[in-house]
């Protein structure tokens, strides 16, 4: 059953003005730059004219995984590592707003932090993993299936930090697609970093925003054709783990990366009906070239689950989210996009998705 509203009688403009004046966190997100520092230049340029108050950049940081081979020094495949994560982060410091890391399945658990930490920098910070709390060792495979990698892998609970009274929670990983990435973790251990960073976290999940390299299993995770074996084609990815917190936990957003053609949102939409029966409603959105999605509804009412594929710097595409509250009522605006190679941000001159469900949206521009 759905509870959408009906058609809306306000515009674009309508939205940007309000938001203008009403806003109360806007971040940008993209991913899985591959040491390109040309893009990563790109996407600081496209921010330029948008200001938000979060830059949220997740990994494949590396252009290839640093490969953990038997026999071989793991220390010095991290130093070597931190080496070029170190070289390739500093080109944030040319960002106009912070930016919150989380590594990704190319990277070797908690590099990222330890390049972080190398910069020294207030603009670039790691949320991947909280590396002041203990870790604990990952049996990623059994050792007699892959003789050639590391089984055993230190991991770290994922990381907290606070932003206009949002929790953002980063896991840096992925859960195993192939057992053969550094940076992936078994389910469980994906599930554990999860929980114990939301142990820790003092907000409602409507206000909780969580950060991870892979997908939920079923919301955006789907393979395309690039560099994949036909029988791969549109098999689906995600982590199981990720998709019970998302179900269960329903924090407000998930933002993703590593699956470089499920670019768009997931959104799951549940409430309690006037008669009281659970309601639901999902929306799976491709962005395409460019893409809006306008949503207004009460919190206190209903409940909002996004699954963001935020975009990948490969694949040259972006996304800027941002939030407006009044009360209970919640304003959320999602625009998906590509890189302009001048540097500049064109507007929208209208929607491709807007979803009203509690006459928020009428109420509060219309």
């Amino acid at each position: 059953m759905s509870f959408r509203k009906k058609k809306q009688s306000f515009k674009v403009e309508d939205v940007e003005t309000y938001l203008k004046d009403n806003q109360i966190l806007e971040f940008a997100g993209s991913g899985d730059p591959h040491e390109e520092k040309g893009k990563i230049r790109l996407l600081l340029d496209n921010l330029k004219e948008t200001t938000p108050d979060i830059l949220l950049f997740d990994g494949d940081y590396l252009a290839e995984p640093a490969y953990l081979k038997a026999g071989v020094d793991q220390a010095e495949i991290a130093k070597a590592s931190i080496v070029i994560l170190k070289d390739l982060l500093e080109t944030l410091h040319d960002s106009p707003v912070p930016s919150y890391c989380v590594a990704g399945n190319y990277e070797m658990f908690g590099t990222t932090s330890d390049a972080v930490e190398e910069i020294g920098s207030d603009q670039i910070v790691d949320i991947g993993s909280d590396k002041k709390s203990n870790s604990i060792q990952d049996r990623i495979h059994p050792d007699d299936v892959y003789m050639d990698l590391q089984s055993m892998r230190t991991t770290w609970p994922g990381g907290l930090h606070e932003k206009s009274g949002f929790a953002f929670i980063g896991v840096e990983g992925s859960n195993p697609i192939n057992q053969t990435f550094p940076g992936e973790r078994s389910e469980e251990n994906l599930k554990w970093a999860a929980d114990q960073a939301i142990s820790n976290v003092e907000q409602e999940s409507k206000n909780v925003i969580i950060a991870t390299h892979s997908p939920p299993f079923g919301m955006r995770d789907r393979l395309g054709r690039f560099g994949v074996p036909p029988n791969l084609w549109g098999a689906q990815k995600g982590s199981i783990a990720l998709r019970a917190l998302a179900d269960e936990y329903r924090p407000f957003m998930i933002l993703v990366g590593h699956i470089h053609e499920a670019f768009g949102a997931y959104i799951s939409v549940k409430r309690i009906d006037d008669e009281d029966e659970t309601v639901e409603d999902t929306v799976d959105l491709d962005f395409g070239n460019r893409s809006k999605i306008t949503i207004g509804y009460d919190v206190s009412k209903t409940s909002v689950t996004i699954t963001l594929n935020k975009g990948t710097l490969e694949y040259w595409n972006w996304s800027r989210v941002r939030i407006a509250e009044e009360g209970n009522l919640r304003i959320l605006d999602i625009e998906g996009e590509w890189l302009d190679r001048k540097g500049r941000k064109k507007p929208f001159k209208k929607f491709s998705q807007v979803m009203d469900y509690d006459d928020v949206l009428a109420s509060l521009i219309g």
